[in-house]
């Protein structure tokens, strides 16, 4: 069958690859589409809406399946593609006669079909499986974006990020206190990821305590001043301090990078954004903190245009402010310095965004057009009024 695997946004767009199962007398019907959008809860969408799909493809979903199970899939051209064999040896599956867990060869599966859309060559794809296959998802995030980790102090939940270093073929370590790194196998990294990335209350990695994580990893117990250090080192290490800081850091770059079209409106001690106005090609936008914060909505956007006098409408400047408009995260759980970054970035590239967000439109009028200078805010006044919101 020709897939078609669309993208998270209200677009329509789809990328395409050819797919053929062998499904050795299942007789699994499947859909021809794939929608991420059903899977925005997920780390990655896409990714989750494609293991989906391939988890009922190759009728992995059923229970007490039989030791005997194998089925061949054939990704890209139906006579010259990439084909793989996975099998069920005992209670052990494999792929391409490699041992992994379930999970890990759907989802490298699952990342070949995508590549596949945009690469052809089958060596390059095998390459590709072989990488996710060997290098499990939960890893490849860890030693890019830390390891996720968190206990409870007096009942509230602290949650931390620990460095990851990859230190051999099958081995990595994490810094679990200052300097001090503990060996952690990919395999038990895997396990431990499922349960702090992914909240799986599996394995033997679940609901450590600092102390008991200590001695896991470093298979001794800790003495109290290197458990007092530990904390410590928590304590420094938070995930949403880390993560707020990281955007800011992100959103200051960006003032830096397009002096002429972004300008931030900024807290006293420069911790928190107040505001923020974008020059698109099209037009000039506010994004502001959204109050009333939501996983995927955590700023507000409004539109600036020409004042008509007509109906209801906040003035601002020159002319009058429209929205907010409705524009949600794909992914849920995004700082809001990462929100106003993303928002930043699409705005300034609006006569793309406008195409894929479909909720923008409906705002626009005559004057908004690509290189337009008759609808913009005076980013100077901008600049030196004091924000005192959106009202």
């Amino acid at each position: 069958m020709e897939l078609k695997i669309y993208t998270p946004d209200d677009s329509g767009k789809y990328y395409t690859t050819n797919i053929e199962i062998s499904n050795n007398g299942y007789g699994v019907t499947c859909s021809d589409r794939i929608s991420p959008n059903s899977f925005r809860n997920h780390h990655e969408p896409t990714i989750a809406a494609i293991k989906d799909w391939v988890n009922y493809a190759l009728h992995l979903k059923q229970r007490g399946r039989s030791e005997k199970y194998s089925e061949m899939i054939t990704i890209g051209d139906e006579v010259k593609g990439l084909k793989l064999m996975i099998n069920k040896i005992g209670t052990r599956y494999h792929l391409m006669g490699e041992m992994q867990s379930k999970d890990t060869i759907v989802t490298a599966i699952a990342r070949t079909i995508y590549k596949s859309c945009f690469e052809k060559d089958n060596d390059k794809l095998y390459t590709y499986m072989l990488h996710h296959l060997r290098l499990p998802a939960n890893v490849s995030y860890a030693l890019e974006n830390r390891a996720p980790y968190h206990w409870y102090k007096k009942g509230k939940k602290i949650e931390v990020r620990f460095n990851v270093r990859m230190i051999g073929h099958d081995l990595c370590a994490m810094e679990i206190s200052d300097g001090i790194w503990g060996e952690i196998s990919i395999k038990q990294l895997n396990i431990y990821m499922n349960y702090y990335w992914h909240g799986q209350m599996k394995g033997s990695w679940k609901l450590l305590s600092p102390r008991k994580l200590w001695s896991k990893l470093m298979k001794k117990e800790p003495t109290e001043g290197q458990l007092k250090m530990m904390k410590a080192f928590l304590e420094q290490n938070r995930t949403d301090d880390i993560v707020q800081k990281r955007a800011l850091e992100l959103v200051m770059s960006l003032e830096k990078q397009y002096p002429s079209r972004l300008v931030v409106k900024w807290s006293k001690n420069k911790t928190k954004i107040l505001a923020m106005a974008v020059r698109g090609k099209v037009a000039d936008w506010i994004i502001t903190d959204n109050e009333f914060k939501s996983d995927i909505q955590a700023v507000s956007t409004y539109l600036f245009c020409k004042d008509t006098g007509t109906g209801d409408r906040l003035t601002y400047q020159h002319g009058i402010i429209k929205g907010p408009i409705c524009i949600d995260n794909m992914t849920r759980n995004s700082s809001v310095g990462d929100q106003f970054a993303a928002r930043a970035l699409a705005l300034l590239n609006d006569k793309i965004t406008i195409k894929i967000v479909n909720t923008i439109s409906r705002y626009l009028n005559d004057y908004h057009e690509e290189g337009q200078d008759e609808c913009r805010l005076n980013f100077d006044r901008f600049r030196m009024q004091d924000w005192e919101g959106v009202n």
